[in-house]
């Protein structure tokens, strides 16, 4: 592919047909930001040795980390679709208490909506251990939280860390390659928030963050697609939301 087809097929929002190009954007753009940043060529080459050797030692679990960020990604869904769709709603809009399975909405048919072919008491023991679901005395299912926290340096949470990155890098990469066609990524922050108001700043951020996030997840639910037949193109879309902290230099 020559680099004008490169560019024309970017232009139209379809994805790159060798991955060999695509990696060396990626890695062009990331050894420009280490030289910025002062890190010498030598320094350079014996960390690109040392990633490039521990990379090829878990290239025989790629396979089975992607299967385990497809099944958080899934689980999520549930959980998703457990607060919007409204056949799983109470009177006041909240996630019903399910049974695992009988007549009418249950767990069972919830994970057939959302995660179909996968056994509902599979999906409930992963809920539980995430700690996205609980179980009363009564046997009713109950929905801990909208979304799934994984904050664990487990295969699980290892996971979870490696999709978050790659998907930040990805968009930064389309959008410095493809600017016309910016994907949405803004920041905003301050050079002199004192100190003592950070956990206030956090709390602050978590409500207006969460709030919006649930809108686009109201949203993406709404429009997805639950055919299994359907022959459209579909991509995996989203956005993610986070807080960053670094020391501010003292003022002269």
């Amino acid at each position: 592919m020559t680099p004008t087809e490169n560019q024309d097929s970017a232009k139209h929002g379809r994805e790159n047909d060798d991955p060999h190009a695509r990696a060396e954007v990626l890695l062009r753009s990331l050894f420009r930001a280490l030289l910025g940043a002062g890190m010498s060529v030598d320094a350079i080459k014996t960390l690109a040795e040392r990633a490039l050797s521990s990379a090829h030692r878990a290239c025989e679990s790629a396979a089975h980390y992607q299967a385990q960020r497809q099944e958080l990604d899934d689980l999520a869904h549930v959980l998703s679709v457990w607060h919007t769709d409204p056949a799983y709603l109470d009177p006041e809009g909240g996630p019903c208490p399910l049974h695992l399975t009988g007549p009418g909405p249950s767990f069972e048919s919830l994970t057939a909506l959302a995660m179909p072919g996968i056994p509902p008491n599979r999906v409930l023991d992963q809920l539980i251990r995430l700690e996205g679901v609980s179980v009363d005395a009564d046997g009713l299912i109950c929905a801990l939280r909208r979304e799934l926290l994984v904050r664990t340096w487990d295969e699980t949470g290892f996971s979870n860390w490696q999709q978050s990155v790659r998907r930040y890098l990805d968009t930064l990469e389309f959008n410095y390659s493809v600017p016309e066609q910016c994907r949405f990524e803004r920041a905003s922050h301050s050079e002199r928030l004192p100190a003592e108001l950070l956990p206030v700043f956090n709390r602050w951020v978590q409500e207006q963050g969460t709030d919006f996030v649930q809108i686009v997840d109201d949203w993406l639910t709404r429009h997805e697609s639950n055919d299994s037949d359907d022959q459209s193109d579909l991509v995996r879309a989203g956005v993610g939301v986070y807080l960053f902290v670094e020391e501010a230099g003292k003022p002269s």
